[in-house]
């Protein structure tokens, strides 16, 4: 299991439709027409691992705000502070340990359905830390790139680690114009693995040579997204899963 990011570029329509109905936003993740009996349909077939991870964030809802916050304000995250927040990583990575699977580097990944999905694993929070210097958010534009965005009501309860984000057609052309000045080798080079492991980045600070390449590696992807989306004049979906 463990916390996978994906990106899906919607179209302005789609983007409209999400603005009337949110529903919207979660059948075109999920691939199917929400009901209104999703909610106990799913409940009755929920995973126990991602019950566990609601209890798990609810057990730490207020240290996980005060580091938005702390974040959101530029302000500096205390030691005592840091250390409650990395004693929820290391119970988040324990408890999902048993599920989790290994660091993708190369092949596409069978949820890829089409050109306008991605699949970014879970490389997600250190390509974010790298981008904004923070564990949570930042300066836009970099900072919407994978942890910004708006949040869509989710009204069913689908998600087990929070809403999906999305992004207008204007943010995503703003994210993609300051990717395109950021090469993967300047991204890099803010890289240091005390670093990673001291604030506790998700999935980051083992292998200061395999994070790399793995940042590497989906960064370019990331990067050659948005620029699609650009292009495209598409708007995005940001979610975890």
């Amino acid at each position: 299991m463990g916390m996978d990011c994906n990106l899906r570029q919607v179209s302005r329509s789609e983007a409209e439709e999400i603005d009337a109905n949110p529903d919207k936003a979660y059948e075109l993740i999920l691939g199917r027409k929400i009901e209104d009996d999703t909610h106990d349909k799913l409940l009755r077939q929920a995973d126990e691992a991602v019950q566990l991870v609601k209890a798990l964030h609810e057990r730490h809802a207020a240290t996980l705000e005060r580091v938005r916050k702390a974040n959101m304000g530029g302000k500096p995250i205390s030691e005592g502070l840091l250390e409650e927040y990395k004693k929820y990583l290391a119970e988040f990575q324990a408890l999902t340990a048993p599920w989790s699977t290994r660091r993708r580097s190369g092949a596409r990944d069978g949820n890829e359905k089409d050109a306008r999905e991605l699949r970014i694993d879970k490389s997600w929070h250190g390509l974010h830390f790298l981008l904004t210097g923070r564990l949570e958010g930042g300066n836009p534009p970099l900072s919407l790139t994978l942890m910004g965005g708006k949040p869509i009501p989710d009204r069913h309860g689908l998600m087990g680690f929070g809403p999906a984000l999305k992004l207008t057609p204007e943010e995503v052309r703003e994210v993609s114009e300051a990717l395109e000045t950021l090469s993967s080798d300047e991204l890099l080079r803010r890289y240091d693995q005390k670093e990673m492991q001291e604030h506790g980045v998700y999935a980051m600070g083992q292998s200061a040579e395999e994070d790399c390449d793995y940042l590497r590696f989906h960064y370019g992807k990331l990067a050659a997204f948005y620029s699609e989306a650009r292009v495209a004049h598409n708007g995005m979906l940001v979610y975890l899963r």
